[in-house]
């Protein structure tokens, strides 16, 4: 059973995993500028 979900693994994941991965990174980077933003601008008021 490990061997078979490890094998669908490797196969699967160069590519799409990456591309997902990388994905995610972007869009936590920019939900972290926009709290970032909105936690500045809340502060001012």
């Amino acid at each position: 059973m490990d061997k078979i979900v490890r094998d669908t693994k490797t196969r699967a994941c160069p590519l799409s995993c990456e591309a997902e991965y990388i994905s995610w990174l972007l869009i936590l980077k920019r939900f972290r500028c926009w709290v970032i933003i909105r936690y500045r601008s809340l502060r001012l008021l």
